[in-house]
């Protein structure tokens, strides 16, 4: 149903000057000559009121026999015949749809025209729009079919964009400069040194002290002999901070105890100063015949015994055997007896000693006789410690 607001060539009230003046609020329209219920009696507002629902329902009715004519399908009846009243069952049931809601209509503008506030005419109204609402439709109106929409294309897949490879994370060590990290200590030193006798004379035991790392000092000879040099030499090198170590020429044709006795009182040996090596016994060849002292092995073995016990004793060290690979041999033969005594191993000439069998390896090595360091005047024996300035520090503080 078009709305009244909108012009319809159709409907001769659209241009009717009785329409000017509207309420707005209400939606009626209350024609100018309409009288009040004081001024006319029932009659003349049930025909007044009449004239208007044949001006108001007639319209409605061509609207809905035009919207009848164009919603129905191919099957229905044509409008000649809907006009002649011979439509078919199912048109008659549309009909009587519309009829309901026409009267259903009806009832609202009836309600609505009237201006009148007289309780018959509004009793009127009410009962015919009671009337319609209550009315079984026969049937709801055909839908008109859509015609279907046309299927819409596929939309063509959108080929997946390369994302840029990202740039590795730095790692953390890599966001800050890594802690320097601390130098490794570099390996100690082989440990070298010299040893020397009263021969040798002063020594600048601080010019030696540059290249060598201990020194051994002749204390005493035989029974009798005392190195007089014995505490300038040996108290040079220490203060020069040398390991230091003192040894005894024996002679086994002389007593081995009265020798160590010697020795001991000469030396002063202080245990604790953790930088004095392990008291020596030099074992050589008798000077004035070359041989062995006019003792057997055994004779010797127990003699050598006897002096290191005696050293033992004083200090609380094994004393060190100062031997050449020969004289071991022959004049001890071989003896295993001093396995826990270091070896101090007189060998000239050589690259690699022969070491006796009684002993792993030697702890120092006497490889030249004819040496020459800096702060020694001439030629001086030099030697070679068997490990590092760590590991001769750990036999001088050995208990």
């Amino acid at each position: 149903m078009v709305p009244p607001e909108q012009n319809n060539p159709e409907n001769p009230e659209n241009n009717n000057p009785e329409f000017e003046n509207q309420n707005r609020s209400t939606g009626a329209h209350r024609p100018e000559n309409v009288s009040s219920p004081n001024e006319t009696n029932h009659g003349d507002q049930w025909r007044d009121l009449t004239e208007r629902i044949s001006e108001r329902v007639s319209p409605a009715l061509s609207s809905t026999q035009e919207w009848l004519r164009e919603v129905r399908n191919p099957g229905a009846a044509s409008a000649a015949d809907l006009e002649a009243g011979r439509a078919t069952p199912r048109t008659r049931a549309i009909q009587g749809g519309a009829l309901a809601a026409a009267l259903g209509i009806l009832g609202l503008l009836v309600a609505n025209v009237s201006p009148t506030e007289d309780p018959n005419v509004q009793d009127a109204a009410s009962a015919s729009a009671l009337q319609a609402q209550s009315a079984p439709v026969a049937a709801q109106a055909p839908q008109p079919q859509q015609a279907p929409q046309p299927q819409q294309a596929p939309q063509p897949q959108q080929a997946p964009q390369p994302q840029p490879e990202q740039a590795p994370q730095p790692q953390a060590e890599d966001k800050a400069e890594a802690a320097p990290k601390p130098e490794a200590k570099a390996p100690a030193p082989a440990a070298v040194g010299i040893d020397v006798s009263n021969h040798n004379g002063s020594v600048d035991w601080e010019k030696v002290a540059q290249s060598q790392h201990f020194a051994f000092v002749l204390s005493s000879d035989g029974q009798s002999f005392t190195n007089k040099m014995f505490s300038q030499q040996h108290g040079g090198a220490k203060k020069a901070g040398l390991y230091t170590g003192a040894y005894h020429f024996g002679r086994p044709s002389g007593s081995a105890s009265v020798q160590a006795d010697q020795m001991l009182k000469t030396i002063n040996y202080d245990k604790n100063d953790k930088k004095s090596l392990p008291p020596v016994l030099d074992l050589e060849p008798d000077p004035n015949s070359g041989g062995c002292y006019g003792k057997s092995p055994a004779q010797m073995e127990q003699w050598t015994k006897e002096f290191l016990g005696k050293i033992k004793q004083a200090t609380g060290k094994n004393g060190i055997i100062y031997a050449a690979p020969s004289f071991w041999s022959k004049c001890t033969g071989n003896s295993q007896a001093f396995k826990d005594n270091p070896l101090w191993l007189a060998s000239y000439g050589v690259d690699n000693p022969k070491v006796p069998s009684a002993w792993k390896d030697y702890t120092f090595w006497q490889h030249s006789d004819s040496g020459q360091v800096d702060g020694v005047d001439g030629e001086v024996d030099v030697n070679k410690f068997n490990g590092t300035t760590d590991d001769l520090k750990k036999l001088a503080e050995q208990q």
